[in-house]
């Protein structure tokens, strides 16, 4: 197995990790002494630690030309995805715009109505969030196999990730740092620079709001952004790249942090929180270790 130069492993770390690292973990220390104004907190950590992470190598480029979001591109994607239902290929003469312009907006789009349904009935405000896991599935799917599959998988973690919402302590963000550091690796065995960084990105930015909230702090306000930004960043990389890598490598990682919630088990009481987390977080390491290994067994990286 060839490994990166070592000038590349040092260029990612300190253009890419560090940044997001420090400036997620800044933020959230300010803002996570109020009640109130910690979810925001760590919303906007998430957000900036991406974005400063994103500035020095560029891993997504924002420039966005107006016509892959014009409204005829929106319905002829729209008629493409209802027409293979019907049939089995799609309308040859349609093209909906590419999965990767959408997904940065969609998690911005699920941090914040994550934010605002919080004050809203729970059932009305968990139909909002189906609504908008069912955009970012169609928005990023645009076949029905996959619309279905990314639109259940996002509303599974969403619900996951909520169940954890009151923890408090380090332990559920590192765990979601450490996944997103795995699929910055499997990323980049699949040969995508860009998303490599991007995963790097988060990753860094979740370790830095880990560190802040050590103690006392919550990290839920970022967790919505995370059920949608790790199925989807796996699967515009399983979808973009060319790679050796089966699909369900990219799956595994997605599906890994399901395994967290089993930290809530009503087994053992309080006596036993210890072994549950422990059993919880061996289960995500597993999984996380599974996919990894897979990797390098069927994809080496490029020569550098």
């Amino acid at each position: 197995m060839n490994l990166p130069p070592w000038e590349e492993v040092v260029a990612a770390v300190t253009q890419v990790a560090l940044p997001a690292f420090f400036s997620a973990a800044a933020l959230v220390f300010v803002g996570r002494w109020h009640r109130a104004t910690a979810p925001w907190a760590v919303l906007l950590a998430l957000v900036l630690g991406f974005l400063v992470g994103n500035q020095a190598r560029g891993g997504w480029n924002f420039a966005v030309g107006p016509e892959e979001f014009s409204v005829q591109n929106l319905y002829n994607g729209l008629l493409a995805t209802l027409w293979s239902f019907a049939e089995s290929t799609p309308v040859p003469s349609t093209k909906p715009p590419p999965a990767r312009t959408w997904l940065p907006y969609l998690v911005l789009l699920a941090l914040l109505v994550d934010q605002l349904a919080r004050g809203l009935p729970v059932r009305v405000g968990w139909r909002v969030r189906d609504l908008v896991a069912l955009s970012a599935g169609f928005l990023l799917g645009r076949s029905p196999v996959a619309i279905l599959g990314l639109t259940v998988l996002i509303l599974a973690l969403w619900e996951a990730l909520e169940s954890l919402a009151e923890q408090t302590g380090l332990l559920v963000p590192s765990c979601l740092s450490l996944t997103f550091a795995v699929a910055a690796i499997v990323l980049l065995h699949a040969h995508s620079a860009s998303l490599t960084d991007c995963a790097t990105a988060l990753s860094a930015a979740l370790g830095g709001i880990a560190l802040a909230s050590l103690g006392r702090g919550q990290a839920r306000g970022c967790y919505a952004g995370v059920a949608v930004a790790l199925p989807g960043l796996l699967w515009v990389g399983q979808q973009t790249t060319s790679s050796e890598l089966p699909a369900y490598v990219f799956a595994l990682v997605a599906v890994a942090p399901l395994c967290l919630p089993l930290g809530l088990l009503p087994w053992g009481g309080k006596q036993r929180a210890g072994l549950r987390w422990g059993l919880a977080c061996g289960l995500t390491g597993l999984v996380l270790s599974l996919a990894l290994g897979l990797t390098v067994a069927y994809e080496s990286l490029p020569e550098w």
